[in-house]
């Protein structure tokens, strides 16, 4: 071999593994929403933060070959243990029909949820969601019940019930609610970016939430701040604002505002 293909072949070395190639950021999301995991469990499992992990699974991020190496090995074990068709037991997941149960029972059954209603309907527009709330919504979803009555019922935007049932792991994310028409031309890929050019107009991105920061954000939302408002006080974007505020389970004119964000 000549001199001029063994410098050429030691350059290559040297320079080291390039990061792999991940799949698309769609494919990337149809692989952990079929899996059943969340993204605060992908970040957690990478040493990612939530916020941060979220952009990177969109494809609006990037990483080192370490992490990317890391990321890869979870999608291409969630895609090699995935069934070939994938779907839930739908007939399982719901109890028996009303119909099957005795007349008494069900009279009785419904003023019991009747009752039920005074703990779990929000006070206010805009009220944080308690954990009988949450339950009754996935109880209630699983036996049958439709979003536009489950919204009348908990005082709720139906926006707000998509969000929640997400966070439940029982719908899919809002956004992708509404399908593009076959014939619209595909959406070009976002730029990808990297933190540094982020913090240029968010100075606390992807910087560790801190107790006393959850503490203040929960405090400005029940004062009547808007999530513009948060966004600038806190310096981070709206996204990450919105996550944090529902993950809190703040209450306030922001929160309604970040149930919407999105969607």
């Amino acid at each position: 071999m000549d001199k001029e293909r063994l410098l050429a072949i030691d350059d290559l070395l040297a320079q080291g593994p390039r990061p792999p190639l991940l799949p698309p950021p769609d494919e990337r999301r149809r692989l952990r929403e079929i899996w059943g995991i969340t993204i605060e469990e992908v970040a957690s499992a990478l040493g990612q933060e939530p916020d941060a992990m979220a952009e990177w699974e969109a494809g609006r991020i990037t990483a080192g070959p370490a992490d990317t190496y890391a990321y890869l090995r979870l999608l291409s074990g969630m895609r090699e243990r995935m069934p070939l068709a994938y779907e839930p037991d739908w007939a399982a997941l719901r109890p028996p029909s009303p119909s099957a149960v005795h007349a008494s029972h069900i009279s009785n059954g419904l003023a019991n949820k009747e009752s039920v209603l005074v703990g779990v309907k929000a006070a206010h527009r805009g009220a944080a969601w308690t954990a009988e709330a949450r339950e009754y919504l996935r109880e209630r979803f699983l036996a049958g019940d439709d979003i536009a009555q489950l919204a009348q019922a908990l005082g709720r935007s139906e926006k707000s019930l998509r969000w929640q049932l997400w966070h439940l792991n029982l719908a899919p994310r809002p956004a992708s609610d509404a399908c593009p028409s076959a014939l619209a031309p595909e959406p070009p890929s976002p730029k990808a970016y990297t933190v540094e050019e982020k913090r240029k107009n968010h100075p606390n991105a992807y910087v560790r939430w801190t107790p006393e920061d959850e503490a203040r954000l929960a405090d400005r939302c029940a004062e009547g701040a808007s999530l513009d408002e948060l966004s600038g006080e806190f310096g981070r974007n709206l996204g990450a604002i919105a996550s944090r505020l529902i993950k809190i389970g703040a209450a306030g004119r922001a929160l309604e505002e970040a149930e919407n964000y999105g969607g």
